[in-house]
C-alpha cells in the first residue's frame, strides 16, 4: 500500500500500517475459531449505550478481546511499535496506560453468504462508550485477494479503499471522526482486526 500523501493544512484520510505477519494472521484466525467462545452477530449502540442488532447496518460475527486475554498482551506491544508514526501523522492526545489506551478490539467475520456489510458511520460521537476514541485501525486478517467485494470505503468528501489491494496483516489507521463503511462481501470470508485508540475527548 502507498501512504497518503499529507493534505496541506488537514489530516491525511488513513495511515498505512502492518501490524502483523501472515502466519500470526492465521494463528489468530484459528484461535478465535477453536478456543475462544463462539462469535455471534454484531451490535449496534443505541442512544442509551444498549446493544441491538441491525443486520440491515451491520452484517458480522464478532468478538470482543479484553485485557485478560493473551492475545491483547501482543496487540498492544505492536501498537505500541506503530505509535511514533501514527504521533507523527495525526498528533492526537492519547492516553499513555496501555489499558485506557486500548480498553479492548474486535474480531470481526465478515460472510460473503450473509452478504456481510457494516454501512457508514463514524466510530466517535458524544455517548460516554465513544466519546474517547481519537484512532481506528482496521487490519486485514486474511488477504483481499480471498474474498470478494468487502472494501474498506473512507469518504472525506473522496472515496477512499485503501485495504483494495492488501494482504494478511495489513491495515490503516484513521481519525475516529472519519465516515466509513464496509461494501458487502459477496463471496468469501473477510477477516479483520478493528482497535479504537483512546485519549481524552476532542474539545
Amino acid at each position: 500500500m502507498k501512504p497518503f500523501p499529507h493534505a496541506t493544512g488537514w489530516l491525511p484520510p488513513f495511515q498505512p500500517v502492518t501490524l502483523f505477519r501472515a502466519d500470526e494472521t492465521r494463528a489468530i484466525r484459528e484461535r478465535i475459531l477453536k478456543e475462544l467462545p463462539p462469535m455471534l452477530p454484531a451490535k449496534r449502540l443505541s442512544e442509551t449505550g444498549e446493544g441491538y442488532v441491525d443486520d440491515v447496518h451491520r452484517r458480522c460475527l464478532t468478538t470482543d478481546i479484553f485485557p485478560s486475554d493473551s492475545l491483547y498482551t501482543l496487540v498492544i506491544q505492536r501498537v505500541t511499535a506503530i505509535l511514533p508514526a501514527l504521533q507523527e501523522t495525526y498528533g492526537f492526545d492519547l492516553h499513555s496506560e496501555p489499558e485506557r489506551l486500548l480498553p479492548f478490539f474486535q474480531v470481526n467475520r465478515y460472510r460473503g453468504s450473509e452478504r456481510g456489510r457494516i454501512g457508514y458511520h463514524m466510530d466517535l460521537d458524544g455517548r460516554v462508550e465513544l466519546e474517547e476514541r481519537k484512532l481506528s485501525l482496521s487490519i486485514l486478517l486474511n488477504d483481499a485477494s480471498s474474498f470478494q467485494g468487502g472494501d474498506l470505503l473512507i469518504h472525506d468528501g473522496d472515496a477512499h479503499y485503501p485495504l483494495r489491494d492488501a494482504v494478511a496483516g495489513q491495515g490503516v489507521a484513521f481519525p475516529s471522526f472519519a465516515m466509513h463503511g464496509v461494501e458487502e462481501v459477496t463471496e468469501g470470508d473477510r477477516w479483520t482486526m478493528v482497535l479504537w485508540l483512546h485519549g481524552p475527548r476532542f474539545r
